[in-house]
């Protein structure tokens, strides 16, 4: 039995468990049995819509040694562990080990992982530096979907999509919506908005649509690559979606309201894959008017977009989620 260790809730978002859906729905159509194991059941209704079996733990996601315990009567020996969390503890990932080979999702390389392998999908993790057996790194490895491989087949780009994922605690997607609004070049362009599960601004963000006809929200969507199909120009904060929209060619204007996101964002501004906007816990809201000016240069310059959609489709191939299915099936 392979498990996937992973949690989702307002406080850490979706992004963890998303990622390993994508991660699971392969290995399943490879006939490989695989079961979610999650401290409580604020994922449980994106696994089943997912058509994914899940086990809750009834744990605190912040403490996992805790779940041990637990665990113990889960857990077999032969059993594979893929885990994605930031509250591991290398006494956590050895417990684990003595049932099965344990694999870790990682962004941050906190600290050496006593694991048997590490994926690192991230635009930099090609550089990093670990000490595990088996090593996954870099965009080759960025756990996306098929489906986004086979839609950016079939892109219609003309509206500004905005996103900052499940979670918006400083109503950043209000402000930047309110910023393009008043740009003479910007406010009569398609807006899309993804208000995600656990943005509290949605009341304000429908006010905003309903004066302004050219502005969508959009709420609990079940395919982001549609969104993403029609994106000319996307401004998003850092995290899986960045790799995604860079799967589908869509010139990105990123920046980070968590510290988890820095890291990312940054290297893809570096290597001149986006636009970099900053990080909002370090400019606040002077950060809104930067954004919005990178969008109104990418909007007026079709040859620069196309650029990045060349670039950005060249580095993210999309089949990260096949090689990852592939490695944890081959681990003996």
């Amino acid at each position: 039995m392979l498990y996937v260790r992973a949690d989702g809730n307002s406080e850490i978002g979706m992004g963890h468990i998303m990622r390993c859906i994508s991660i699971a729905k392969e290995i399943v159509s490879k006939g490989q049995e695989i079961k979610f194991l999650i401290a409580s059941d604020t994922a449980a209704d994106v696994l089943e819509q997912a058509e994914i079996k899940y086990v809750v733990l009834g744990t605190d996601y912040r403490n996992m040694e805790s779940e041990k315990n637990v665990l113990a009567g889960i857990l077999h020996s032969g059993d594979k562990i893929l885990v994605d969390s930031y509250f591991v503890t290398n006494d956590y990932f050895n417990f684990l080990r003595e049932y099965g080979k344990v694999f870790y999702i990682d962004d941050m390389h906190a600290f050496e992982y006593e694991v048997d392998g590490i994926i690192n999908g991230n635009i930099y993790g090609d550089v990093e530096r670990y000490q595990a057996e088996q090593v996954f790194g870099g965009c080759k490895y960025s756990p996306i979907r098929q489906e986004y491989r086979e839609a950016r087949k079939y892109r219609n780009p003309e509206e500004i999509l905005i996103t900052t994922g499940s979670s918006d605690p400083y109503g950043i997607t209000e402000k930047i919506v309110r910023q393009i609004l008043k740009d003479e070049v910007l406010r009569n362009q398609k807006i899309n908005v993804i208000c995600g599960k656990y943005n509290e601004s949605y009341e304000e963000l429908k006010a905003l649509q309903v004066k302004n006809p050219n502005v969508r929200i959009l709420r609990n969507v079940p395919n982001m690559w549609e969104c993403m199909q029609n994106a000319m120009v996307a401004i998003t904060a850092g995290g899986t979606t960045v790799t995604e929209l860079g799967c589908m060619g869509v010139p990105i204007v990123c920046f980070s309201f968590v510290d988890n996101q820095e890291k990312i964002v940054k290297v893809f501004y570096e290597r001149d894959y986006a636009y970099y906007g900053g990080s909002y816990l370090e400019e606040g809201d002077n950060l809104i008017p930067k954004l919005c000016e990178a969008v109104k240069e990418l909007v007026k310059d079709p040859g620069l977009r196309q650029q990045y959609t060349s670039k950005l489709m060249e580095l993210i191939d999309g089949l990260g989620c096949e090689r990852i299915a592939e490695a944890l099936m081959q681990a003996e």
